[in-house]
């Protein structure tokens, strides 16, 4: 799949594109230019907030065509989807007896994360996926644990039922 740019999603959680870091003075002239476009429905200019000095400055901009959005949208999705295939075999899925629709997923990073349907409790799904309808890492991990023959028959303990 080929990377569309910079990519993040705006305060609504709608897919945008995203300059790299610059001066002040610069980002708003960019942000002028952008907003003369007609390929371009809205424009913002923001602070990094984990950027220091004069270059800490971007901006955010929403193409206009939804064909743009979408392909923003699948973009971010292939890349969790990814690190689901990547990391996710480090994944260790517990089912919560008294709930079949809770599953508590420990990371590689031993964090410990409750999945259930369409909910993950971590800061990715929480701060970005809920809103734009993307799945993160860990509940595409589950997904294709549950659809892939290879990790319930093959791989020993990866998904664990209590006993």
């Amino acid at each position: 799949m080929k990377r569309p740019g910079r990519t993040t999603l705006d305060r609504d959680g709608n897919p945008a594109y995203r300059s790299r870091l610059m001066p002040r003075e610069k980002a708003v002239r960019f942000a002028r230019c952008l907003q003369h476009n007609r390929r371009v429905r809205s424009v913002e200019v923001d602070r990094s907030p984990h950027a220091a000095g004069p270059r800490c400055w971007f901006v955010l901009w929403l193409p206009s065509a939804a064909s743009s959005r979408e392909r923003i949208a699948r973009w971010m999705q292939y890349r969790r989807d990814l690190r689901a295939e990547n990391e996710g075999r480090g994944y260790q899925f517990y089912p919560d007896p008294d709930d079949p629709d809770l599953v508590y997923c420990i990371s590689v990073s031993e964090q410990v994360y409750e999945l259930s349907r369409n909910r993950c409790t971590c800061p990715d799904y929480r701060m970005r996926c809920a809103r734009a309808g993307l799945r993160c890492k860990h509940l595409r991990a589950y997904e294709m644990r549950q659809s892939d023959d290879r990790y319930n028959h093959k791989t020993r303990h990866t998904v664990r039922h209590a006993a």
